[in-house]
Order: structure tokens, then C-alpha cells, then sequence
């Protein structure tokens, strides 16, 4: 996933947040509890614990915190010094402000006229001062879409609203000062690749850190189920559109073997399963199968050579190896 993403998809997780009527954390992580018009939020509270500002913004409008705060919710294992470089503020700086907010991005040479996605979209009061922000969640030729702190549902520019709203301007609106663009490569994450295990169980992890979960997944020709959660299935079956599959001990889906109801009456996979002749691969089978061909005592059910469906058990094929150190044929 990338960072700008990250930041949308935490944004929009927060759409319904009502501000506080005072700074009781009992009530500050809820969405609508405790709801009043005095400018506390859970997202000022959280920024106040860092160097990003400088000082509590508790209390005061809060849209700039809103934004704020999601970077350092999104991107705090990165360490404050990457997520104020990706905006170009110092340190305790004065980006609570959005007119100190804009002087920032300008002074960086970053602060445009177009809408990004995960960009800090700015509006001027009616004196053109920046007033007001909000995160950019999409846009297309005419209209951008945005979720903002400290606003209302309605239209125009509203910084006293009291929620987090998503909203909608058309792109020549008036009073859309531009965009503010973090760098956001600073706070893009890579990892290697591969399986990862932890005390739940292994899960695959992708180079930009997000994991397959509630789907199959075929790695290194090898099918596996991750659940909700994206760990790995064990020793299970599951069932996908009335199909029912086995997973074993390594999570490997089970393919080419018999079945067996064991002594709890459960059925569980037992011994291989071919049904093709060159699915036999141990030569002391395959001389003993080669041999009953041979003698078309086995003539199977259709093709030649290792094509031949042959449909056999593992034990059956133990069968023709005993009848042919036998002598019989």
C-alpha cells in the first residue's frame, strides 16, 4: 500500500468523529460521545505527545491537527525527523497554523494548484489568508473529493463544524488556495518479500508491507488459504464455493491423495493418489506398473506413455509392486 494511501484509508476511518466539549479521555477515541464546541479531539491530544508542534493545540480548531496527526498515526515506527522531512516543517514547528502550514510547503517549492491524492488541500477565508485543510481523496477533471477535521457536511468552507467530514468542491471553486505535496517516498516503506512468522502462525508479507488475507494464493506452485487476518490455514479443511479442500502442516493445499475416515471419524487425506502414470514418480512403483503394462495385465483408462490415466491408489500401486516381486507377472 502506499504512504499516501495509508493516510487516506486512516482519514476516512475517522469520517463521524465528533469534537469534544472538554479534554476527559475517557470519552476522546469515541466518535460521538461526549460531543461539544469547544475544540477537543483525541487527534490534538496524540500530536501534543510529539515535538511536531510547538505546544498543545488541544482546544484550538483543529483541521490542521487532524491532518497532523494522521501522519504521525500512520508513519510514527518511521520516526518524527522522517514525517516532519516529508513536510518540511522543523521541529516544533508552527504547522498548526494553516498559513504557516502553506508557507512551508512554498518555501519547499511544493505547494501547487493541482490535486494529488493524499495531498493537504488549502482554503482561503475571504480575506485569501488560509483558513482551513483537509486531505485529498480523490479527484477527476472537474471535482475534488476530500475528507477534513474540525468541519460539517455542508458545502463551502466550514472550519468550526465540529467532525470529520468527507465533502466535494468542484476544482475552479474560489476559495481553494492549492495543494500542499508531501514527499511522500520519505515515508515509503519496502520489505523483502517472503514468509513471515509470528506467535499467531506465518503470513506473507509484500515488498510495500500489505498481505494477502481471505483469499487463496499460489506461491512457488504451492496453493494456500489466508484467513481474515492473513495467517495461513493448518491441518484443516476449508470450504470455498462447495468445495471442500485440505490444507496440511506446512499450509500446503493436499492434492493427488486418497482419503480415510480415521478412528474419530474424521476424514482426513491418507496416502497418494495418481491418475496419470507419470504422476508415479518412485521407481520401484513405476518398474513394477511399467512391467504390468508390459504384460497388459494394466491397461488403464485411456492414453499412452506417462499420459495414461491409470486413477490409482498409493495402495493399489503397492499392490501390483508385491504381485510383481511375486513373480506373478
Amino acid at each position: 500500500m502506499s504512504a499516501y494511501q495509508k493516510l487516506i484509508d486512516w482519514a476516512l476511518g475517522w469520517v463521524g468523529y465528533l469534537e469534544k466539549k472538554d479534554g476527559n479521555t475517557k470519552y476522546l477515541w469515541d466518535k460521538t460521545a461526549n460531543a461539544g464546541s469547544n475544540n477537543y479531539t483525541c487527534f490534538a491530544y496524540e500530536l501534543a505527545q510529539t515535538s511536531i508542534l510547538n505546544g498543545s493545540k488541544q482546544g484550538y480548531p483543529w483541521c490542521t491537527t487532524f491532518y497532523l496527526d494522521g501522519l504521525y498515526q500512520c508513519f510514527k515506527d518511521l520516526g518524527e525527523d522522517k514525517i516532519r522531512q516529508a513536510i518540511y516543517i522543523p521541529k516544533n514547528s508552527l504547522a498548526g497554523g494553516c498559513y504557516y502550514a502553506v508557507q512551508y510547503y512554498k518555501a519547499a517549492g511544493k505547494f501547487g494548484s493541482a490535486p494529488q491524492l493524499g495531498a493537504q488541500i488549502f482554503f482561503n477565508d475571504s480575506s485569501g489568508e488560509a483558513c482551513h485543510t483537509g486531505i485529498v481523496y480523490g479527484f477527476d477533471s472537474s471535482t475534488v473529493w476530500t475528507v477534513e477535521g474540525n468541519t460539517s457536511g455542508a458545502s463551502g468552507v466550514i472550519d468550526n463544524g465540529g467532525g470529520v467530514c468527507k465533502k466535494s468542491y468542484s476544482r475552479s471553486y474560489s476559495r481553494i488556495a492549492g495543494y500542499g505535496y508531501p514527499n511522500w517516498s520519505i515515508l515509503e516503506q519496502t520489505y523483502t518479500e517472503g514468509w513471515v512468522k509470528d506467535s499467531n502462525g506465518w503470513w506473507y508479507r509484500y515488498k510495500d508491507g500489505s498481505y494477502p488475507k481471505d483469499c487463496w494464493k499460489k506461491i512457488d506452485n504451492e496453493w494456500y488459504y489466508f484467513d481474515s487476518e492473513g495467517y495461513i490455514l493448518t491441518n484443516q479443511w476449508t470450504a470455498d464455493k462447495g468445495n471442500a479442500y485440505y490444507l496440511n502442516g506446512d499450509g500446503q493445499m493436499v492434492t493427488n491423495q486418497t482419503l480415510i475416515i480415521d478412528g474419530e471419524g474424521k476424514l482426513i487425506p491418507f496416502g497418494a493418489f495418481y491418475p496419470k502414470l507419470g504422476d508415479v514418480k518412485y521407481p520401484v512403483y513405476r518398474e513394477a506398473l511399467d512391467a504390468a503394462i508390459a504384460k497388459d495385465i494394466l491397461k488403464g483408462y485411456g492414453g499412452q506413455g506417462d499420459d495414461m490415466v491409470i486413477n490409482m491408489s498409493e495402495e493399489a500401486v503397492r499392490m501390483f509392486v508385491f504381485l510383481y516381486r511375486a513373480g506373478v507377472f
